[in-house]
């Protein structure tokens, strides 16, 4: 790797810790735990964002609903839900209005994300490596109406 990738890659490091200076708390939820820990290792350990992880959608959400999230982290294809109307509950029955990411390896997830044309939401095919992940983290957190209105 060139030292100008490497520098590319502290420059995001930094720039997310330095967005969640407020103290972002992330909720990810996938059934694969070695994601979870691939995520959690992006982040790093000195990372200002808090990183919460699930592999089961329900204890998630019941985490939601005692605890402000800034961003969910959420794999399409769940155990008991399909990412989409599980999004659909959160906003509508649960009004947590907050940016979220999709994530998927399935190549017609995106098609479906479309299709549910949804606010504030983005999509972000697996696999990813870390520069990917944390510059769409900073994209997600830049644009979101939470951002600007910050």
């Amino acid at each position: 790797m060139s030292p100008f990738k490497n520098e590319n890659l502290t420059i995001l490091s930094e720039f997310v810790s330095k967005k969640a200076s407020t103290g972002a708390k992330i909720v990810t939820i996938d059934d694969d735990n070695d994601l979870l820990g691939m995520i959690n290792s992006f982040l790093g350990k000195n990372s200002k964002i808090e990183n919460v992880s699930f592999t089961n959608e329900y204890e998630a959400l019941t985490y939601m609903s005692y605890n402000k999230v800034d961003l969910v982290v959420i794999d399409v294809n769940l155990s008991h839900y399909k990412a989409f109307e599980y999004v659909r509950l959160l906003r509508l029955g649960m009004h947590v209005d907050v940016p979220i990411l999709f994530i998927s390896v399935d190549p017609n997830s995106v098609d479906d994300f479309y299709k549910y044309d949804m606010d504030n939401a983005y999509f972000l095919p697996k696999p990813f490596g870390k520069k990917t992940f944390l510059s769409t983290l900073s994209d997600v957190l830049n644009t979101s109406p939470l951002a600007k209105a910050g």
